[in-house]
């Protein structure tokens, strides 16, 4: 996951999405294509090819549509609002009964949260999870 051109650190908006995606993937920090660039001009290498692949995409079934819970199947209604409402409902329950620890609740809205963060961040155009570069070190 990296952060495009697009991406504007003093926008609120993309902060937020930023920090969701952090937390929901794990991560410590997103870096700029940039950053990328620099990272491997530093060590070494260099660059062929460098570009995100997103605009390439089909934009009928874009990566993150299994994330977005628009399709009916059974792997993707957790995804959905109502099966997102449910799925808290029933770790509720399950933590109240102690058939869950407590605060799994809390992560699965956390991972929902930074789900919902990924696809917007790719609908804005301010991050890419496919980045593709091709480098070689003379």
């Amino acid at each position: 996951m990296v952060s495009t051109e697009d991406f504007n650190p003093d926008n609120k908006d993309h902060q937020q999405i930023k920090q969701h995606i952090m937390l929901g993937n794990g991560l410590s920090d997103i870096n700029s294509t940039h950053e990328v660039h620099k990272a491997l001009h530093d060590a070494g290498f260099e660059i062929l090819e460098a570009r995100n692949l997103v605009p390439e995409a089909d934009p009928n079934t874009p990566w993150y549509r299994a994330l977005q819970g628009r399709d009916l199947s059974l792997i993707i209604t957790p995804r959905t609002p109502i099966g997102w409402s449910l799925t808290n409902f029933a770790i509720l329950i399950g933590e109240s009964f102690r058939l869950a620890p407590k605060g799994t609740r809390a992560v699965s809205t956390f991972l929902n949260k930074g789900a919902d963060a990924v696809v917007e961040g790719s609908q804005r155009g301010v991050f890419t999870p496919i980045f593709f570069f091709l480098a070689w070190k003379p």
